[in-house]
C-alpha cells in the first residue's frame, strides 16, 4: 500500500468533502504468492462485493465491449515472424488515471499498523477488480494510437493488433542487420 501512495496511485482523503456524500468503499485484501519473484504480495480489490442494499459497484459498472484481439489470430501472426519476443505492461491498469469526479468510487480504509487509527484513502488509478477496468485500459491503448500515431507510425499496428491486455507479443520479418541497413 506505501507503493500505492510513493506512485501517486493513491491518496489520503483529508476530512469530510462533499464528495463524500456520494462515495463507495472498496474491501480488499492481501494474496501471498510464494513462487513470485517480484511481487509475492499483492493488494486485491473487490468491486462485487454486495452492500447491506445488495447492490455491488461491480453491478453498478458498465462493463465495456470485447476490445482484445481474438488470442489464436495473435498467435498465429507470430508465427509469421522470423523473430519474436513478448514483453508486459508494467502496472497496465495503474498507469492510468481515473477521472478525479470518479475516484470517490475507489475508497478504501487503511492503516499501516494496528495501533494506528483507520484512515481514509482514495484510489487515483484503474483498480484492478473492477468489471470497467480491462475495457478503460485497452481503450486508453487503441485512443493513444489514434493520437500519437502519427509519430510512431510502427507502433500502430502493434498497439491495435497485438497485444492482448497486458501483454505485447510482436517480431520481426527480417534478419536485425537487415533491419539496420534500413534505418
Amino acid at each position: 500500500m506505501q507503493e500505492y501512495i510513493d506512485l501517486g496511485h493513491m491518496k489520503a482523503i483529508q476530512g469530510k468533502t462533499k464528495e463524500m456524500e456520494c462515495c463507495h468503499y472498496l474491501l480488499h485484501h492481501g494474496v501471498w504468492k510464494e513462487s513470485s519473484s517480484t511481487t509475492k504480495l499483492r493488494v486485491v480489490f473487490n468491486g462485487s462485493q454486495r452492500t447491506s442494499r445488495g447492490v455491488s459497484l461491480n453491478s453498478k459498472l458498465h462493463t465495456g465491449a470485447n476490445l482484445l484481439p481474438d488470442l489464436g489470430d495473435v498467435v498465429s501472426r507470430l508465427r509469421g515472424y522470423r523473430f519474436v519476443f513478448t514483453a508486459d505492461i508494467e502496472k497496465m491498469f495503474r498507469q492510468i488515471l481515473v477521472d478525479e469526479r470518479d475516484q470517490n468510487l475507489q475508497n478504501i480504509l487503511w492503516r499501516f499498523n494496528v495501533n494506528d487509527p483507520l484512515l481514509s484513502y482514495r484510489l487515483q488509478t484503474l483498480t484492478y477488480g473492477l468489471v470497467c477496468s480491462p475495457f478503460l485500459a485497452i481503450r486508453c491503448i487503441r485512443q493513444l494510437a489514434l493520437e500519437e500515431g502519427h509519430a510512431f507510425p510502427l507502433a500502430v499496428p502493434v498497439l491495435l493488433e497485438e497485444i492482448y491486455m497486458d501483454d505485447r507479443s510482436t517480431g520481426y520479418l527480417l534478419h536485425w542487420t537487415q533491419l539496420l541497413q534500413k534505418s
